[in-house]
């Protein structure tokens, strides 16, 4: 195990936001991978989740990848997937352009599910700035070239996220 480094977690803050607020570099890619997140207990989509949908949606519109890969699973009624698949199509995104990965239930597995859904050499991750370092690391497991964007978080949002990340980065001592 690592040591926890308390001392450092300026460093660690500072890093991910860094990395969160990168433009996309150019394509194209081979894949646009967007990591789930919360469904509501009700069914409905969160926030976050909208946030990465409407940034995967426009990069996928101006022609970065012709494939978008929704994966996640999630604790929710509905798997994560399938609420972007419906957020993607009714944005006039045609099904055969979108893979599904269902199962996924953390970035971790995110990454790893994806990576057998859809084998890729160039990967695009598109998620919250604030976990675009944590996601860029995981998916460079299982892709050979591996860039993230980050969805602008804000507010007390922002704030939380990047303390949950820094805290997580400083752990692993990353």
């Amino acid at each position: 195990m690592r040591p926890f480094r308390l001392a450092a977690l300026p460093v660690f803050v500072l890093r991910v936001h860094r990395d969160g607020r990168m433009p996309p570099p150019e394509g194209p890619f081979d894949v646009l991978v967007v990591p789930g997140a919360r469904v509501r207990d009700d069914g409905s989509p969160s926030t976050a989740l909208l946030r990465r949908m409407d940034l995967g949606i426009e990069l996928f519109r101006q022609g970065l990848a012709d494939r978008l890969l929704l994966t996640g699973r999630g604790p929710g009624p509905v798997p994560e997937a399938d609420w972007m698949a419906r957020i993607a199509r009714d944005a006039g995104i045609a099904q055969d352009a979108l893979d599904l990965e269902r199962h996924a239930m953390t970035t971790a597995e995110n990454a790893l599910y994806a990576s057998r859904v859809r084998p890729a050499r160039r990967v695009l991750v598109v998620t919250d700035d604030t976990h675009v370092r944590r996601c860029v690391r995981e998916f460079a497991r299982h892709y050979p070239e591996v860039h993230g964007v980050g969805a602008p978080t804000s507010g007390r949002t922002n704030a939380r996220n990047l303390l949950v990340e820094a805290l997580k980065e400083a752990w692993r001592g990353r």
